[in-house]
């Protein structure tokens, strides 16, 4: 190790030269280490000399460890110095985890995202790397998701983090020639059931149909053989199943269907077809029931709704629309005593401000979501 302080002066300026003439970023130790090195000589704010010299406005400097123990300093430095990056990779084995997680919270205090970035500071072992990644991000969780329920980020803000500290921000820094791939996610202004369609990703597509019983079921079938084959000719249903109750996988009582009658063929319709926003990699078709020779089955529900349509239309003059109001809870996790719970998310009262300022971030996700399905919000109350 160096200890002649004019000649690692020497060194120093010398490599910060030639960092800006070959537009390289720089590396630099901050904040805990080697047991002979001086604590209180390793805070950021020593390069606040370095970091105004005009020679070096334009040299990328990377503050390593996260200056930790001086996370607030590193924080503080990235906030207002154009050229100050942070590296949080700590050498996981000597810090506990809630270390950790505080040290990041408070580079993130000030710091912007798009300044931060993730090393495992792996050595020597093979599995501190391992480590080093679990812990990252566990800890990145925790931190991302108190911000989102403290209402700093919205979920879709944690995402895009989460995308810039593990990948995006040193791709870009450290100009690496990689193949860069955008990783999917719900936006308003990009994604729409259309645009999902046609793509070469979809590994299932489930045929949707609502039984008499008011349920959602399904098959689900692998793209290939969807549209290979079921897209044109359906798939085959006991008629027994068009029986089924709520409450048992059994024909109802006086419906004198089985399992040994005939079968009905459940066709797609293809208009409704869309990708589903939450789950990757699937699409999801609404299907009618028909019989053997093609015609509408008697048992098919939208059958039966488009024969009550036309008698409103053709004899009343009336178009019905339908609508929904859907209730639902909103948790959140609580620890009490070293035990996980679900709480309610706010003990307001009915359609509160306070309280749609609490949810207003899921919200907006929720929105997402039905947006990419093609569904119409019309109102919202907490």
């Amino acid at each position: 190790r160096i200890t002649n302080k004019n000649l690692f002066d020497y060194i120093f300026i010398h490599s910060l030269e030639i960092a800006v003439e070959f537009h390289l970023p720089m590396q630099i130790h901050t904040g805990f280490g080697d047991r002979e090195l001086g604590l209180r000589h390793c805070t950021p704010f020593h390069l606040r000399a370095v970091l105004e010299d005009k020679r070096f406005v334009k040299c990328q400097i990377v503050l390593l460890n996260a200056s930790y123990p001086f996370s607030r300093e590193g924080s503080y430095l990235a906030s207002v110095y154009s050229q100050v990056y942070l590296d949080f990779g700590f050498a996981f084995p000597k810090l506990s985890v809630q270390g950790i997680t505080s040290s990041l919270k408070e580079l993130l205090e000030r710091a912007p995202i798009k300044k931060v970035m993730f090393s495992t500071d792996g050595y020597a072992f093979p599995e501190t790397y391992y480590l080093g990644a679990k812990w990252a991000r566990d800890v990145v969780y925790r931190v991302l998701s108190a911000a989102c329920e403290d209402g700093d980020l919205t979920i879709q803000e944690a995402i895009e983090a989460v995308e810039d500290i593990f990948r995006r921000n040193a791709l870009h820094l450290y100009k690496l020639n990689v193949f860069h791939e955008k990783t999917t996610s719900i936006d308003d202004n990009t994604i729409s059931s259309s645009s999902c369609l046609g793509k070469d990703d979809v590994i299932l597509v489930r045929m949707v149909w609502n039984d008499a019983s008011g349920q959602h079921r399904c098959r689900a079938l692998p793209a290939e053989r969807f549209y290979g084959i079921a897209r044109n000719k359906g798939v085959g249903l006991g008629i027994a199943a068009v029986g089924f109750t709520s409450f048992r996988d059994a024909p109802a009582v006086g419906t004198n269907l089985t399992c040994a009658g005939e079968e009905i063929r459940l066709v797609a319709d293809m208009s409704t077809l869309l990708r589903i926003p939450w789950s990757r990699n699937e699409e999801m078709v609404m299907v009618d029931m028909l019989t053997g020779s093609g015609e509408a089955s008697e048992y098919c529900p939208r059958n039966a709704l488009r024969k009550v349509t036309k008698v409103l239309l053709d004899e009343f003059n009336v178009t019905v629309k339908a609508g929904f109001e859907n209730e639902f809870y909103l948790l959140r996790k609580s620890f009490s005593e070293g035990h996980e719970h679900w709480v309610p998310y706010d003990n307001s009262s009915y359609c509160s401000t306070s309280a749609f300022d609490g949810a207003s971030f899921m919200l907006k996700e929720a929105h997402s979501c039905l947006k990419a399905a093609g569904i119409v919000v019309e109102q919202d109350a907490c």
